[in-house]
């Protein structure tokens, strides 16, 4: 079984994600990313909503990053060879 290490977005992974989900809003003719809005104006809600992200695993062999914690464990696991 091929080890692995847990992964967490950090502040600015997270903003870009918010980001890339999000158009940015226009206020009073400015134009800002969703990411600075949430950060500047409820910095609570924003880590609470980046800490509610998806744990991410990531090979410690491959270093390939998988969704799943059975995936990362498998990840570069030999295939078993039937004997004949």
């Amino acid at each position: 079984m091929a080890t692995y290490t847990e992964i967490e977005m950090d502040e600015d992974e997270f903003s870009d994600f918010l980001d890339e989900i999000y158009e940015p809003v226009d206020v009073a003719g400015m134009t800002f990313n969703v990411s600075t809005i949430l950060k500047e104006c409820d910095p609570i809600a924003f880590r609470c909503a980046m800490s509610d992200q998806e744990t991410r695993y990531e090979c410690d062999v491959c270093l390939n990053v998988h969704d799943n914690e059975d995936d990362a464990a498998n990840c570069c696991d030999e295939p078993e060879e039937d004997e004949a």
